[in-house]
């Protein structure tokens, strides 16, 4: 019992101080001039050209890698190896189900 009195006198004695800093970061942060409405809309321009730009390249690579794995694909078959081939393809069908069901949980690293 007299511990929690002497933690609501500790608390009743910062009261104010604790107010009164938190009135000067109002004050602080009241003061910080807010930029113009142009330089958000630009943020927001620049992000969407950026983002684009990005999707594109995306989308170019897609094709690239889609092409190269078809042609190498295409290339084996004509040297005669099907049945590797057809062993890859099995393979990855057994093992595709697996990943995406299961797949690696990635571990959040604690800040310190």
């Amino acid at each position: 019992m007299r511990t929690e009195k002497e933690f609501h006198t500790a608390l009743h004695q910062l009261k104010e101080p604790l107010d009164a800093f938190g009135q000067e970061v109002e004050a602080m942060v009241a003061e910080i001039p807010t930029p113009p409405i142009d330089h958000f809309q630009r943020l927001v321009v620049e992000t969407r050209h950026r983002t684009r730009r990005w999707m594109v390249l995306e989308n170019l690579l897609f094709l690239l890698v889609a092409f190269g794995f078809l042609s190498g694909v295409g290339l084996l078959l004509q040297k005669g190896y099907l049945f590797a081939v057809m062993a890859g393809y099995i393979g990855i069908s057994l093992l595709l189900p697996f990943l995406i069901l299961w797949p690696p949980t990635p571990h959040k690293k604690e800040v310190y």
